[in-house]
């Protein structure tokens, strides 16, 4: 005999398996109307089991087959979409004595056409005293409410099998507001560890906002932020400038250095900056003939240059004092440790020379140039006559020579 049998009206049930229960003469009244009120609360859809410790529902199979199994069946004639299946009720008592619902797992039908059928499980957890879903999982997704947030313990692998160039696996963040606004922050990913002291601590974080909602023309853009100083501070902007201004086609450094490596990874793309080096350096000054000449230098003797791509912009502010002794020949000027190779003789704008150099004749313009070695060299021109390279003969012994120029190099 079947459970749906059963009669919910007590006094209908009058047999059990083909065994009378009717209470007529002979029989145990009492015990079969006990029976008879356990049939119609079956029936009725009410078990109630008490126990203090647990549960076991065993299955003895040794095979594959599953088991043992508990079938929540709604056996609804009229089946329809919205339909809940079934409940699993997690209750308990509250402070004041009351039956509360601390969580349950409902399932429902979303689709209840024949062989094209789907269905929707949900997660539900009370909150501040009401009943909220947290997750629902469907044959489409699953979805992550009620403004909680989740907490995986381990690695999250995404993984896509597609084999075609679609992307997958992917990642969505969405906030589905039905305000969009500028300045609104759309998500984060924030990375935490700890610290020394044991304590939860942001190291850095990525941050998209709104800078533009308006449709067919939206802005948004980028930051990347890291920890500084025990502060989250904004390094790199994407479509925002340096002061975190939204600006289209800009990317902002908001703390003001790019770094470079030390040794320039060089492209052959023309529109590719792929050097950028500052330094500082002094200079040594030499005759072609040293002899016996010696040199001192006191005050300014500096060098600055920058190195953007393949051009070194350069700028020296010297001063030397030779003891020329038996020094003689051609004056050159050397830029201690100078790393670059330049592609061509380059000429240097002279700003500033004092009086201890001693003009050459018939030279009434003086320049300076590099030279492919690196070596700079003086010279004085003058029209009709061809230059005369600055040599010992040109300086004063004893004295202090100065002398302030720049220039832009190309190298190779």
């Amino acid at each position: 005999m079947a459970i749906s049998d059963y009669s919910t009206t007590p006094a209908s049930n009058t047999s059990l398996s083909g065994i009378d229960i009717t209470g007529a003469t002979g029989r145990v009244n009492n015990g079969d109307n006990a029976i008879r009120q356990l049939m119609a609360d079956i029936k009725a859809g009410t078990v109630y089991l008490s126990a203090t410790s647990t549960f076991l529902a065993e299955a003895t199979d040794a095979g594959a087959t599953a088991g043992p199994i508990l079938d929540l069946y709604r056996n609804s004639a009229t089946p329809a979409n919205a339909d809940i299946l079934g409940k699993v009720l997690f209750n308990g008592e509250d402070s004041g004595g009351g039956t509360q619902e601390y969580a349950s797992i409902e399932a429902v039908i979303v689709d209840v056409t024949a062989a094209s059928e789907d269905g929707q499980l949900d997660f539900y957890v009370t909150k501040a005293g009401a009943r909220t879903k947290f997750q629902s999982m469907t044959a489409t997704a699953t979805a992550f409410t009620g403004a909680a947030a989740y907490t995986f313990d381990g690695p999250l692998t995404l993984t896509s099998t597609d084999a075609g160039a679609t992307a997958g696996p992917v990642l969505t963040l969405y906030r589905d507001s039905a305000t969009p606004a500028a300045s609104d922050i759309l998500g984060q990913v924030i990375f935490n560890g700890r610290d020394s002291a044991g304590n939860k601590q942001e190291y850095g974080e990525l941050v998209v906002r709104i800078d533009d909602a308006t449709a067919t023309s939206e802005d948004g853009s980028m930051v990347l932020k890291v920890v500084k100083a025990g502060t989250v501070t904004s390094y790199l902007a994407l479509g925002q400038n340096a002061a975190g201004t939204a600006t289209a086609d800009a990317i902002g450094l908001p703390l003001g250095q790019l770094s470079f490596p030390a040794t320039q990874n060089a492209s052959s793309d023309a529109n590719t900056l792929d050097d950028y080096q500052e330094n500082a350096s002094s200079t040594t000054w030499a005759f072609a003939t040293p002899g016996t000449s010696s040199w001192a230098y006191a005050g300014a003797n500096t060098v600055n240059y920058t190195k953007v791509g393949d051009f070194v912009f350069i700028d020296l502010d010297l001063s030397a004092t030779p003891t020329i002794g038996t020094g003689s020949g051609t004056l050159t000027i050397t830029i201690t440790g100078f790393p670059y190779t330049p592609a061509a003789i380059t000429p240097l704008t002279i700003s500033t020379m004092n009086l201890s150099w001693v003009w050459p004749a018939s030279r009434t313009q003086v320049a300076a140039f590099m030279q492919t070695d690196g070596a700079i060299v003086v010279t004085g021109l003058g029209t009709g006559v061809s230059q005369s390279l600055f040599a010992a003969s040109n300086m004063t012994s004893g004295s202090a020579h100065l002398l302030r120029m720049a220039g832009c190099v190309k190298v190779s």
